[in-house]
């Protein structure tokens, strides 16, 4: 069979999965949201340790989050505030385009490197971008764990390249030898640095199960060469695999690391109950040992939250071809079986601890998840399903080759003596090329919905409601500062700025049933809430997208009616021109940013980033209260600027910030969040490290060459 046919075959395949990334219209879902062009200042380039969309809506701490600002923030923020593209090509250069480039580049690179050139490495991207466990994660547009995945295949390699070099070099090489090996080595450490630092920026959580990955195969490595290896070369691993690529990491997220030392909670722990407690492992470990060991999702191929399906008895095959390879590893080929060895480890280990707290043994998981640093990131066990994906990814080709070699010579059975002769070779052309066929047609008759087009989310196109780019005219035409309450959450063609930040009914009221909503609006003291956080407008969103107003998963017109008739009771709003579904009501009297309850007070402000504010005070007196409607974090300051002291916020009505003034008289106040500071010292540190780091490479890559 041709590698020609087989391209073209793979790109076919592509196109037709992913026919709607090549349109022009939006793609929305899960976690991926329309951006209007006026949203684009959502997106800084310079980073910032304070969001105004976090907690519940009220702003919060953003340092947990910043690693992803470089390759999530700066590209939107370039190529929609610079060059001004619409947001339909900005999602497709930034996120899908680059997703299949690089997980395609990313697994044929690492089986070629690995196990040379052979038409069958083509299966390996087959197998790693079109399984079910990727194929949801970018039909929920959780598309920076989509692009730390694709990295993933290379990051692996650029460190199994760099122990190898160290566990087969000799100490015979000449002092030329010796100083060549030793740029070589320092060059590809820096290298695979910089990669996982990419990898860490798309998404801690998949770098952190690459980094297991790593460590594995340092320690197979070891143990398999233990009486090679001298203690001076675990050293130099050590130097070359550990310490220079890890510190490189660090230096370059400097920026979110240095102010992250601050915290003295457990950053997780900050994100509530639902992200960090044994309950919440729980309530994710969805999949079972039969889902996982076959690299079957779930959800798949719905993709509907909580929805699990019964085990698919075809899917039971994948995992037989991929642990059939270590029948084909030859004792002659040291390298070669490791290779095998460590990369069915990994399929195990993650077919294990994809399935959560699951059976069996589903209590080893909830231990790890309390006692094993960083392992609180993994509610959802589903992340480990990566390691399955790279596991099959090299092992089924790995088995597809050797099978097709065996295909082309005549095998027999001899049954007197239970076992295999392979006689003098006669090509039978048609049957190695029928198995490739039944096996590629396999592998697609799994994956059967996405050719068919029935999977939904960002493999869908979606078309801008009219009425909500009217709604995004009718609040972006409103100057001055103001929030808006979407009930019960913010459908995926919301409008909200740093101007015009939204709340979603059910974070602030923590209620996830939705007609439980509007009995609470209808309190005097819901109101106030709402006036004091600055609500001017209560929105009913138009559910375009059928994941709103829901009974049994599915659309119900009738509970969208029940929503608007109990909000129509509600005396204090005022019900106001709505757009087409969409249905606003007005909050009397809302509070601005900065106010006061002592009416003396002349408050003016200006905003100059989202840690920083310039508020000017006249006619204040001893005692009374500057009020700050941000989420209360004590590490906001006001500082007085003719005299450089500063007023620690404490905490008003036990939700917001404020601040009491010392004395009578006029204030120039620079309201700032403290934070910040350690981010604009790491992004100092992150940056010259960056230019040390790539003319050092330069300098490396010269040299050697010399």
């Amino acid at each position: 069979m041709k590698k020609s046919l087989l391209i073209i075959g793979l790109i076919l395949i592509l196109l037709i999965v992913f026919n709607s990334w090549f349109m022009t219209k939006a793609l929305v879902g899960g976690d991926l949201y329309y951006q209007f062009e006026q949203m684009y200042g959502n997106f800084s380039i310079y980073p910032y340790a304070w969001n105004f969309s976090r907690g519940i809506g009220l702003g919060g701490n953003y340092v947990l989050f910043l690693w992803n600002n470089p390759v999530n923030f700066i590209p939107v923020s370039i190529l929609g505030n610079k060059l001004g593209l619409d947001w339909s090509l900005i999602e497709r250069l930034v996120f899908f385009y680059p997703f299949l480039m690089i997980a395609f580049a990313s697994s044929y690179t690492l089986i070629r490197k690995l196990f040379g050139t052979s038409y069958f490495n083509l299966i390996s991207p087959l197998i790693f971008i079109l399984n079910t466990y990727i194929v949801m994660i970018v039909s929920g547009g959780q598309l920076q764990i989509a692009l730390a995945y694709a990295l993933a295949p290379f990051s692996l390699l650029l460190f199994i390249e760099i122990i190898n070099s160290l566990s087969f070099a000799t100490t015979k090489n000449n002092e030329n030898q010796s100083i060549q090996l030793r740029k070589s080595l320092l060059a590809q450490s820096i290298i695979a640095g910089l990669v996982f630092a990419l990898q860490v920026s798309f998404d801690i959580r998949i770098a952190y199960i690459s980094l297991l990955a790593i460590l594995i195969y340092f320690l197979i490595n070891i143990e398999l060469n233990l009486s090679k290896i001298s203690s001076i070369k675990i050293l130099f691993l050590m130097l070359h695999v550990v310490i220079i690529p890890l510190g490189i990491t660090f230096l370059l997220h400097a920026f979110w690391i240095l102010p992250l030392t601050t915290i003295t909670s457990n950053p997780v722990e900050q994100l509530g109950s639902a992200f960090s407690s044994i309950k919440a492992v729980d309530f994710f470990s969805f999949a079972k040992f039969e889902n996982t060991i076959s690299l079957l999702h779930p959800n798949w191929p719905e993709n509907i939250f909580g929805k699990t399906y019964f085990m698919r008895p075809d899917f039971l095959l994948l995992p037989i071809l991929a642990f059939t390879s270590s029948l084909f590893t030859s004792s002659k080929n040291n390298r070669e079986k490791k290779y095998i060895i460590y990369f069915t480890l990994l399929g195990l280990l993650g077919a294990f601890l994809g399935k959560g707290s699951n059976d069996p043994f589903g209590y080893a998981y909830l231990w790890l998840f309390q006692h094993i640093p960083g392992f609180n990131m993994y509610r959802d066990p589903t992340k480990w399903y990566i390691l399955v994906s790279i596991s099959f990814s090299v092992l089924i080709p790995y088995t597809i080759l050797n099978m097709y070699r065996l295909l082309q010579n005549k095998v027999e059975f001899n049954i007197s003596r239970f076992v295999f002769q392979v006689k003098s070779k006669n090509k039978v052309v048609s049957l190695q090329n029928l198995f490739i066929l039944v096996v590629i047609s396999y592998l697609l008759f799994i994956i059967r919905p996405a050719l068919l087009g029935q999977l939904k989310g960002t493999f869908q196109s979606a078309t801008v409601p009219k009425d909500y780019s009217n709604l995004k005219d009718f609040l972006h035409s409103q100057p001055r500062f103001f929030r808006t309450l979407w009930l019960p959450i913010n459908p995926h063609f919301s409008f909200y700025t740093s101007l015009h930040p939204a709340i979603p009914a059910s974070n602030l009221f923590q209620k996830s049933n939705i007609t439980s909503i509007p009995p609470i609006i209808q309190k005097p003291a819901t109101i106030s809430l709402l006036q004091n956080s600055g609500v001017k407008y209560v929105v009913i969103p138009f559910d375009s997208e059928s994941e709103i107003f829901l009974t049994d998963r599915k659309y119900d017109e009738k509970k969208y009616k029940e929503v608007v008739s109990e909000m129509d009771k509600v005396a204090s709003l005022t019900k106001i021109m709505g757009f087409g579904k969409i249905i606003i009501y007005e909050v009397p009297s809302p509070k601005d940013h900065f106010w006061s309850t002592q009416n003396n007070l002349k408050i003016s402000y200006r905003y100059i980033n989202p840690t920083k504010y310039l508020v000017t005070i006249n006619d204040g007196r001893k005692g009374d209260t500057l009020i700050f409607s941000e989420s209360y974090d004590p590490s906001w300051t006001a500082k007085i600027e003719n005299n450089n002291s500063k007023i620690l916020s404490s905490k008003y009505d036990g939700l917001y910030n404020s601040f009491r003034l010392p004395k009578g008289g006029n204030y120039s106040l620079e309201i700032y969040y403290e934070p910040q500071k350690l981010v604009n010292i790491g992004v100092v540190i992150s940056l010259s490290s960056l230019t040390i780091i790539l003319v050092s490479l330069i300098y490396l890559k010269l040299r050697t060459k010399n």
